[in-house]
């Protein structure tokens, strides 16, 4: 559920690494980062739905933003592949995926 949507997040800072992980993962062969990256989310996540993993909260039955802003905020902050996030950033990125 998570990483699709985080690598979103990640994308004005990450795309470099994420076309790298587009290319190297999923044989895209864009040259411009950003479409790469974005073609390697979306392949991602329809990987994700192909092995029959959720792709949102409510496919778990979680529907209750009041969950996800607990856990945003008991995440440990710490700086990820591109950048640091904030709990608030983090909880939209969760409620992104209800």
């Amino acid at each position: 559920v998570i990483h699709p949507a985080l690598y979103r997040h990640y994308l004005p800072e990450g795309a470099p690494k994420l076309a790298r992980m587009a290319r190297e993962v999923w044989g895209v062969h864009d040259n411009d980062d950003l479409r790469a990256a974005n073609i390697g989310i979306d392949l991602l996540e329809d990987f994700i739905q192909e092995i029959g993993m959720p792709t949102r909260w409510s496919q778990m039955g979680i529907t209750d933003e009041k969950v996800l802003r607990d856990s945003a905020d008991t995440c440990v902050l710490t700086p990820g592949c591109c950048k640091k996030f904030t709990r608030d950033e983090i909880f939209d990125i969760l409620k992104g995926q209800l």
